[in-house]
């Protein structure tokens, strides 16, 4: 059968993570050509036996997003849901509020991603056992560390066109990036084609040489390597717009992104217009501001009407009750119930004032580290924003376990942080005489200082010139302009948070680093003992 093209809209935008399902198979397969894949030897290869269906329901998905969430530290599962969603307009809605576990969530993120509801409907938690579950992040401690690298967003701009102007956009979050390592993990009882072009392609939007696809489910792992990515890149175009695009005549790693993700999931967590997704899988659209209600008959039952509509009222009995008083007392105990869900918000919020009143050295700290990363300074520069990140990572760093989420501390912690009064400079009395006009002043005007010119606002960027293959090398720049403000005298930063730092500290010190006294070279230590080797990794 000869593959039919597509219309597809403009600069269309591919998330990596699927882009290759339903596609030609003999475009699929001349992608997987293109890639070299060499396995790595394990000792240990026995599969981790968990129940993979429930009433014929595949649970890999979850189990892969869930071994993920649970592992590592600085995985979010909210940036996950707020991400896909980013990603597939289509499939936006509100998350119910009473679901707060991660297991709760991955099954939420699982329906998005497959648009089955039995996943919220008919699975039974907990997915997996804790015996399994620690026999998961066992083997993925053979690797990893809690504080890993996760969910590193990258994205890759295929330009189609000599004027530059369509491009298809490959877009994506890699599992993990370790020792310029892109990992892909996965939970299935059998890698396929597509996975291996997966952690491909995340190779290619990240620029990293290396790669390594790894199945924790019986332990195998691969070497990924793309000999020659510009056919590898013209090959995926090709596949994932079904032949629309055929060639690429440039690209571009995006860098600079309009929203970070931080902003994405501000926002999608905060927009009150989403459709509420309940645990029925039915989505229930907002509506209007309560009118009253009508109770009618309908044959031998009455139903509880919105006045406004003249739709059921929600969570009334879909087959009505059997008299006016049932139907009545049915109602009370409704809006009880939802007057009941609003206290326990109160006290939620009031849990949390608490909180911050007895850490308020902790809420202190939260000022003085938001003052830095806005300033580019400190130990916490290498983030865009004061976001649920930095607080996780601050509550860790000082040890303090919290009963609610990240993102309500860091919400109330704004809020009160809005009505806090800004403190108004100090005056002399005698300056406040004289401007009353009750005193003159003997004293000589002082000299006049003309301030110094502010420094000008500047961004991190990748030098596409100082970078080499597995070598990434960052600059400072200027906003505006786009001038070269501080290049690590010709070498470039090994890092954004190297750039941040080192420049901070220039201005700081007139434009330059002190000089260092030299020290001494410590003598080589050679350690014996077992080392594990993983090939090319």
């Amino acid at each position: 059968m000869t593959p039919v093209k597509t219309h597809i809209e403009a600069n269309p935008k591919f998330d990596i993570s699927e882009m290759f399902d339903f596609k030609f198979d003999e475009d699929v397969n001349a992608c997987y050509d293109l890639i070299k894949i060499s396995p790595v030897f394990r000792k240990d290869v026995h599969p981790i036996e968990v129940k993979h269906s429930d009433a014929m329901i595949d649970l890999a998905p979850c189990i892969g997003i869930y071994q993920q969430a649970n592992f590592f530290d600085y995985y979010d599962i909210d940036s996950a849901i707020a991400y896909y969603m980013y990603m597939h307009k289509d499939k936006k809605m509100a998350m119910p509020q009473s679901w707060k576990s991660v297991e709760q969530k991955v099954l939420f993120l699982t329906m998005l991603m497959t648009s089955q509801d039995r996943y919220v409907k008919q699975v039974e938690l907990p997915i997996i056992t804790k015996e399994q579950e620690s026999q998961i992040n066992k083997r993925l401690s053979v690797l990893f560390s809690p504080d890993e690298n996760v969910q590193e967003r990258c994205e890759l701009n295929a330009f189609v066109d000599d004027a530059g102007v369509s491009k298809v956009v490959l877009s994506g979050m890699a599992d993990v990036v370790k020792d310029q390592t892109v990992y892909l993990l996965k939970f299935v009882s059998a890698l396929s084609h597509r996975h291996f072009l997966q952690c491909a392609s995340y190779m290619l939007a990240t620029g990293l040489q290396k790669g390594v696809i790894w199945n924790i489910y019986d332990n195998k792992l691969y070497n990924v390597e793309i000999p020659d990515r510009d056919a590898f890149l013209n090959a995926v175009v090709k596949c994932v717009t079904k032949g629309v695009y055929d060639k690429v005549y440039k690209f571009v790693l995006e860098k600079d992104y309009t929203q970070n993700l931080d902003t994405i999931l501000d926002q999608i967590m905060t927009d009150d217009s989403l459709p509420e997704f309940d645990t029925g899988g039915n989505v229930k659209e907002e509506k209007s501001q309560d009118e009253g209600i009508s109770i009618i008959k309908q044959g031998e039952q009455y139903v509880i009407l919105d006045a406004a509509n003249r739709e059921s009222v929600d969570g009334c009995a879909a087959n009505g009750y059997d008299s006016i008083l049932a139907a009545c007392e049915a109602y009370v105990r409704m809006n009880k119930k939802k007057a009941e869900e609003t206290t326990s918000k109160k006290e939620l919020l009031s849990n949390i004032e608490d909180w911050l009143d007895n850490h308020a050295e902790f809420e202190r700290q939260m000022a003085r580290i938001s003052i830095e990363i806005n300033r580019g300074i400190g130990p916490y520069a290498s983030y865009s924003t004061f976001s649920t990140y930095v607080v996780r990572k601050m509550l860790k760093d000082w040890g303090l376990v919290i009963n609610f989420s990240e993102r309500q501390l860091l919400k109330v912690w704004k809020e009160r942080e809005k009505k806090r009064p800004k403190p108004e400079p100090t005056r002399s009395v005698e300056d406040v005489l004289q401007e009353m006009g009750f005193a003159e002043s003997n004293t000589p005007p002082a000299e006049v200082h003309t301030p110094a010119p502010a420094a000008p606002a500047y961004r991190v960027i990748r030098s596409s010139r100082l970078s080499k293959p597995g070598d990434v090398r960052y600059i400072v720049v200027e906003e505006e302009s786009n001038n070269v403000l501080d290049d690590a005298n010709g070498y470039g930063y090994k890092s954004m948070q190297a750039a941040h730092k080192g420049y901070a500290y220039k201005r700081r010190n007139g434009g330059s680093f002190p000089a260092q006294p030299k020290k001494e070279k410590a003598p080589n230590l050679t350690l014996q003992g077992e080392q594990l080797t993983f090939g090319g990794v």
